[in-house]
């Protein structure tokens, strides 16, 4: 060693690093390595949120398109006295994928709608607390029966009514169909 400085000299001491007293950080230190770890939380999470959002954002179906058609898009029931009736739309998928139909609600408390489909009936749909998770796909070509009924009695409404039934599905370009009964409530 005296060879690199001659004034200088070194001593070696027994003691090793592990025993040697630690400097503490001053508060300085401390408050910049406090941001840094922050920061760091602070991206983990951004980039987390990220990528939740990204799997749950809805995906364009691969393949092409379904597309809704109900017929007729209004039905008259003419006069009626206060008793239930019935009109039936056809619901079919005029598009090449495959059509889901996501759910079924009504404007008004006094009318009620079921979906039939390859013998089967879905739950009955209203203006309320209609059934969640409900869906019934069909194919290209296939059909089934909206059956739409109307009961007077539940509002004591006389002379000229329109009713609407929405029905929603994955069709792109039609969220949501419309369809329409009306009638005159004749009341003795």
């Amino acid at each position: 060693m005296n060879r690199a400085h001659p004034e200088s000299r070194v001593e070696f001491s027994d003691q090793t690093t592990a025993d040697r007293p630690r400097r503490s950080l001053s508060a300085l230190e401390r408050r910049s390595r406090t941001r840094k770890l922050w920061a760091a939380l602070v991206i983990v999470a951004i980039v987390a949120l990220s990528i939740t959002i990204y799997a749950l954002m809805p995906r364009a179906p691969s393949g092409p398109p379904p597309s809704i058609q109900v017929t007729p898009s209004a039905h008259n029931l003419g006069d009626i006295p206060p008793e239930l009736v019935s009109a039936t739309f056809t619901v079919e998928n005029v598009g090449q994928g495959d059509l889901v139909l996501q759910y079924i609600a009504t404007s008004c408390m006094c009318t009620s709608a079921i979906f039939s489909f390859s013998g089967r009936n879905s739950p009955t749909f209203g203006m309320h607390d209609n059934p969640a998770g409900w869906s019934e796909t069909l194919k290209e070509g296939e059909s089934g029966d909206l059956i739409v009924t109307y009961d007077p009695n539940v509002h004591p409404d006389t002379g000229n009514i329109i009713r609407a039934v929405y029905v929603g599905s994955n069709d792109p370009a039609t969220r949501e169909v419309e369809v329409t009964i009306t009638a005159n409530v004749v009341r003795g």
